[in-house]
């Protein structure tokens, strides 16, 4: 069959200035945009790309905020690539 395909949609590392975590304010309002597609009906899952080997404290900051915000959220569902993938 065709290959299972699972998108990103939020990049947290700036690749083309610092190569480290991006700012709180962009990915807070790229995180806002995919939420607003998903009430619009677009069914995705928001897929966050992490690259932990190249994490600084931005990025790792970011990452715990955002789960400490989102962990206890009745409409937040963090889920593992095998698990949306269903493999």
């Amino acid at each position: 069959g065709p290959m299972p395909l699972l998108n990103t949609d939020v990049d947290i590392i700036d690749w083309h200035g610092t190569r480290g975590g991006r700012s709180e304010e962009e990915l807070v309002a790229e995180l806002v945009a995919e939420l607003r597609a998903r009430f619009a009906g677009d069914d995705e899952p928001i897929g966050v790309l992490t690259h932990h080997l190249v994490h600084d404290a931005a990025a790792w900051n970011f990452l715990s905020a955002l789960f400490a915000m989102t962990a206890r959220h009745p409409a937040v569902l963090w889920s593992s690539a095998a698990a949306l993938l269903k493999l």
